[in-house]
This record gives C-alpha cells, sequence and structure tokens, in this order.
C-alpha cells in the first residue's frame, strides 16, 4: 500500500530518513535518487545527507533558491513522504527467509510507482493574470529503504520523500497546491492514492509469481499475499492491528492515514541480532518454517519476468488523439467508456480536459487498465481489473 505524509523541518528529516535505527536486517537503506528533476539538477546514485537537507530546504545544487524567509525563518515546506508498504509476507520472506531477490522486486515495484506518481508533477504560473495549473512532468526524489514497523515487526518500505520542488520551462519553482480547486500536485496524488498503491502491488506480484511463489487476494484494491502464511502473518502484524483498532477495518485510506499518526509511537532502539532472534522464535511458535517455504517456491517452474507493461515506452502515459470525442474500450470480457480529448500535456487548467490510456497484464488471469484523466481541474488514475483468461 501507499500512505501519504508531510516532511518534517529539513534537518529532523535528514536524521530520521537517514538513522541507522531504521534497517535491522537489510543492512542497508539503500537511499538513491530518483526522478527526471534529480536527474536535471545531477543528483544521482547514493543520497548524501548534506544534499538532501539542501533540497529540502529549497536550496539546489544549482545554485537555485526556494526559500522563503519570514521573520528569519525558512517557511518553505520540504516536500511529501510517499511510503510504500511491501505486503507482510514478502518482508518475511526477504528478512526471515533470506530470499534478497524480495528486495530487488520492491526496488522495482516502488520506482515504476513513482515514476507514474512524477507525472503528475506541476506548478502554478501566471498567464494573462490568470493562475494556471500547469503539468511539469519531473520531481526530485530521495529513496530510503527501512524495515521494521514503529511494533519492530518485520516491515520492509520504502519513504520516497518527494521535495517541494520541480523544473517548468528552464525554472526551478515549488510543487503547485490547490486545496480549493483540488488541482494541485499533492491533491491529485491523495486522489490517486489507491491508483498508485494498486501499481506497486501489480508490479511486485507479476515479479514475485515469476520467481515461483503462490498469491491471493487479502482484500480490495488489489491488497494480496503469498499463499499458506496467514498464522505467520497475524504475529507480525502489531502495527496493522493497532491502527485497525484506532480507525476501523473499513476504514478509508485518509482515515488509516490519520490513525497512522494518531497511533505513532517512537522506534525504540533495539539490538539487530536480539531482534533477530526474537523473529525466529515468533515465527517458530505460528509453526511457520520459511527456509522450506522459500524451497518449495525455488522448485516451481522458474520464469524470467518479461518487463511489465507498465513500464513499456519508458513508462510514459500514451497520448492519443481521436477524431471521435469517445470510443469503447473493452478489458478482458468487460467493457467501458472512456471519453478522450486531444489535448497537450503540457498544461491543465480549469476547465482544460484530457485523457490518457495504458494497458497492463498484471498476469496471464488478469488485465488491468490504467486511465489517467483530467476533467474541469480534476486529475485521476484510474485501474481496472478484469478476468483475461
Amino acid at each position: 500500500m501507499m500512505s501519504i505524509g508531510q516532511v518534517g523541518p529539513a534537518g529532523k528529516a535528514g536524521d530520521y530518513y537517514t538513522h541507522q535505527d531504521n534497517y535491522y536486517v537489510l543492512g542497508s537503506m539503500d537511499e538513491r535518487w530518483v526522478g527526471q528533476g534529480a536527474e536535471a539538477l545531477g543528483l544521482s546514485g547514493k543520497v548524501d545527507v548534506k544534499d538532501f537537507v539542501a533540497v529540502l530546504e529549497g536550496k539546489l545544487p544549482d545554485g537555485s533558491d526556494l526559500t522563503r524567509m519570514v521573520g528569519g525563518e525558512n517557511k518553505h515546506r520540504p516536500g511529501y513522504d510517499l511510503t510504500f508498504s511491501a505486503p507482510k509476507s514478502v518482508s518475511i520472506m526477504a528478512m526471515l527467509g533470506g530470499d534478497k531477490r524480495l528486495i530487488a522486486a520492491h526496488n522495482h515495484a516502488v520506482e515504476v510507482a513513482v515514476r507514474e506518481v512524477e507525472k503528475l508533477a506541476s506548478t502554478r504560473s501566471m498567464t494573462e493574470g490568470v493562475s494556471e495549473t500547469r503539468l511539469t512532468g519531473n520531481l526530485v526524489v530521495a529513496l530510503f529503504n527501512h524495515d521494521t514497523s514503529r511494533d519492530l515487526d518485520p516491515q520492509m518500505h520504502t519513504h520516497a520523500v518527494v521535495a517541494n520542488v520541480t523544473q517548468h520551462d528552464g525554472k526551478w519553482q515549488t510543487l503547485s497546491s490547490d486545496t480549493v480547486g483540488k488541482t494541485g500536485f499533492i491533491e491529485s496524488v491523495y486522489a490517486n492514492q489507491v491508483a498508485f498503491g494498486q501499481i506497486y502491488r501489480h508490479v511486485l506480484r507479476q515479479d514475485t509469481e515469476a520467481m515461483g511463489y503462490q498469491t491471493e487476494n487479502v482484500g480490495p484494491h488489489g491488497m494480496w499475499e503469498f499463499k499458506g502464511m496467514e498464522n505467520v502473518i497475524d504475529v507480525f502484524s502489531k502495527r496493522n492491528h493497532a491502527i485497525d483498532a484506532a480507525a476501523g477495518p473499513d476504514a478509508s485510506l485518509k482515515s488509516r492515514d490519520m490513525a497512522t499518526l494518531d497511533t505513532r509511537k517512537a522506534k525504540v532502539a533495539s539490538d539487530p541480532a536480539a531482534l533477530a532472534v526474537e523473529w525466529l522464535q515468533e515465527m517458530k511458535s505460528a509453526g511457520f518454517d520459511a527456509k522450506a517455504y522459500l524451497a518449495e517456491a525455488q522448485s516451481r517452474t522458474m520464469v524470467t519476468p518479461s518487463p511489465t507493461p507498465l513500464e513499456a515506452g519508458g513508462t510514459r502515459l500514451s497520448t492519443r488523439r481521436w477524431d471521435k470525442p469517445s470510443r469503447r474500450c473493452l478489458t478482458g470480457r468487460s467493457t467501458s467508456r472512456t471519453t478522450r480529448w486531444p489535448t497537450r500535456p503540457s498544461a491543465i487548467s480549469p476547465g482544460s480536459r484530457a485523457c490518457w490510456t495504458r494497458y497492463a497484464t498484471a498476469s496471464t488471469a488478469h488485465r488491468a487498465r490504467a486511465a489517467y484523466s483530467a476533467r474541469q481541474g480534476e486529475r485521476r488514475i484510474y485501474l481496472r481489473y478484469s478476468s483475461a483468461r
């Protein structure tokens, strides 16, 4: 799933995201820069803490300064934290089963989803006295892998820290925000929160099934886990149980995000070796043998995963022009109607209309369709799954 939060003060954020207590088993946070904005600024590879803090403060490597000083205090908003959490069974098998391929698969799925988020990057500009939202398509994102929940259960997750900066017409500006018209960047991300989580899980599921793992649906919006791990998943889901108790099992994603903050407690540092022993004991009490489960998965036919369709063409959304204002789209055995209007993806302002459609194959049994649309200033991604047997 993907949760959304605000990044705190730059200095504290730099300490939190890079602190060693956030990874016990992974061995490294595998921190790295991603995004076309990061590339434009020459930020690549491992994240340097000084560069990270400076970017969050609005001080960019090329000398651009987006700081907003008020009363001697920098009021520039640092950015946003998009957190992608692996299914609990994946975390267990990666950290207790020792299958490091799952870490690579998780990283791959996160980066695919982040590149989709990047397509919603926008800023505000004035045109003849009218403020408009302009799509920029570039972000500066720092990724940090952490491996435990706040209750110190195994929980592989990645913080995608989106800096509040984007480039438009050669100039660096802050990301757009529009609490009234809901056309701003973060408002669009919130509107598409479910879809981005689905994209992440879709790609991860495709890759793990190619490794021999068997998966099953366990909830709405494409929630899935590895088969046969129910008991051990329950043992290592203390944090999720706390959130369910606070928000309710059927709460919306936004309500769960709020409950996550309300129930958050400070992480207590623990000795990695002692924590690993505790995990192994809990896993044994659940009657689960991770090594045997991994061997069983590896014994299945290994299939080299083909490039996920969500990455086809560099993961760019196709912009198709149509002679007629609407056509029918067929997905598996279901039919849906989508209206498309010719437009350029360079600008979306209130009243404009646009729609991009891309097809993706989740597996031989499912087909997913992702459609990005903008109508009267609202941008939303819709994922529809249907049988393609």
